[in-house]
């Protein structure tokens, strides 16, 4: 069965969640365009094989009608923006009419009963994931292809729990799965020729770029991410004990490897996006299966005990974790004392003293598109190499054991290259470059 034939029947499970509706509206562009294609003249308007179908599966009823709303407003719009009728401009009721007829919705699994390819997107928890793939194995056919979207579950794993050997590949979209051009790409030994090629075929369809991980817990992008934040979190707790406290530490911490490491967003900014329970369980996920490692820290139980989860609410605005957020941006921060947040305006001066003057650092967004970058990233890092503010010192320590996890992610074999760490942190992190491979650093 080729590619096209299985994207007439797909399903996705958990299609309202954050990932989930992104991998929806994925699937929709393609099956439009596969729909586009038959109606042109070359199979007919419904080719051989019937209507395709997408099947989008989630318990929660009331977000049904959120989820249509968001793949018909973004679908509709890349239409209108990328092909203009003959005629001129179009309204967009052909690509509604066409997703009315596509899209099937529902709150059981049953929805997903003879879909060829499955793509998994429930919460990161082992059994519930196993259980659900378990269940769809019964209502699938044969020969129906499973991709889960876990971040961190060892693939075997779920193939094993599931009852899927040689029929489930790791497709571990970022977020947000529409704009994210990366996808890691994970197989097991039983993984057959065929479905490999297969993954890799139908990323390409979907407009990404497939870098490999080997099948440990984490893979590449977690396994760098993850431990980079356990690292912070025993740095918080050091610089607290040290005189600034808990909120002036995340402060400190947040805006060295925001500003100083030129990157999008400081590290405790970055755990608030993906969500401290997120964060939690990923961190569980990896001290389970990987041997003597734990990436657990009380730190993370302390603030999902005080109710800052980060994450997003459903209108997509940030919200608190250890930061508080307004209109996006960083406004205070949460004391654990008194289970409030402290504006920065009372927090910033203390810390901005306590990290000395850095060197004066381009902004990420302005260094994104500029075409002398790598010079101005090499000279920043010379700057900070020669400073003997504490700060700069803060940063290159960080740095190093970014650069530390880096090197072991490819000596254990969990990625093939530096390159391919690089390319996670640069593609899915948006960092301006890769912890192997700094501008005017060597090796």
């Amino acid at each position: 069965m080729d590619l096209d034939e299985r994207l007439r029947n797909v399903a996705v499970v958990g299609a309202a969640g954050k990932m989930g509706r992104g991998i929806a509206l994925l699937l929709a562009r393609e099956a439009l365009r596969i729909i586009a294609r038959e109606s042109s003249g070359r199979e007919g308007a419904e080719g051989a094989s019937g209507t395709p179908r997408l099947s989008l599966i989630d318990p929660a009823r009331a977000a049904h009608h959120g989820l249509v709303e968001y793949i018909m407003r973004h679908t509709v719009a890349q239409a209108l923006g990328d092909a203009p009728g003959d005629d001129g401009p179009r309204d967009g009721d052909r690509e509604r009419e066409a997703l009315e007829r596509l899209l099937s919705l529902s709150t059981d699994l049953d929805g997903a009963r003879g879909a060829k390819l499955v793509f998994e997107a429930a919460p990161e928890n082992l059994r519930l994931k196993a259980d659900l793939l378990r269940d769809l194995r019964g209502l699938c056919p044969e020969d129906a292809i499973f991709l889960t979207n876990t971040s961190s579950i060892p693939i075997h794993v779920l193939e094993e729990e599931s009852g899927l050997r040689g029929r489930i590949i790791g497709f571990h979209f970022y977020n947000p799965p529409a704009v994210q051009r990366l996808l890691e790409l994970i197989t097991t030994d039983s993984t057959p020729s065929e479905i490999d090629e297969l993954g890799v075929r139908l990323a390409e369809r979907l407009g990404k770029l497939v870098v490999r991980s080997a099948d440990v817990a984490g893979f590449i992008g977690n396994g760098h991410f993850i431990r980079e934040g356990a690292y912070a979190l025993a740095r918080a707790r050091e610089i607290a004990d040290g005189g600034l406290g808990f909120e002036g530490a995340v402060r400190a911490i947040d805006i060295v490897t925001r500003e100083a490491l030129l990157r999008p967003m400081g590290i405790f900014q970055l755990i608030d996006y993906v969500g401290i329970d997120v964060f939690a369980a990923i961190a569980d996920v990896m001290s389970d299966h990987l041997e003597g490692e734990d990436l657990r820290h009380p730190l993370l139980d302390r603030m999902l005990a005080s109710r800052r989860r980060g994450g997003q609410d459903p209108t997509g605005a940030q919200t608190g974790g250890f930061l508080r957020y307004e209109d996006g941006r960083p406004t205070g921060v949460f004391s654990l004392a008194d289970e409030a947040y402290r504006p920065l305006a009372e927090i910033d001066p203390r810390v901005r003293e306590r990290l000395g003057d850095l060197p004066d650092a381009p902004q990420w967004r302005t260094l994104r598109k500029d075409s002398e970058r790598d010079e101005k990233i090499a000279r920043h890092f010379a700057g900070l190499e020669a400073s003997r503010a504490p700060g700069a010192r803060l940063a290159l320590e960080y740095l190093e054991r970014s650069r530390e996890i880096a090197a072991e992610l490819v000596r254990s074999g969990v990625a093939s290259a530096g390159a391919d760490v690089d390319r996670v942190l640069v593609e899915g992190f948006h960092h301006l470059y890769g912890p192997l491979s700094i501008p005017g650093w060597s090796e």
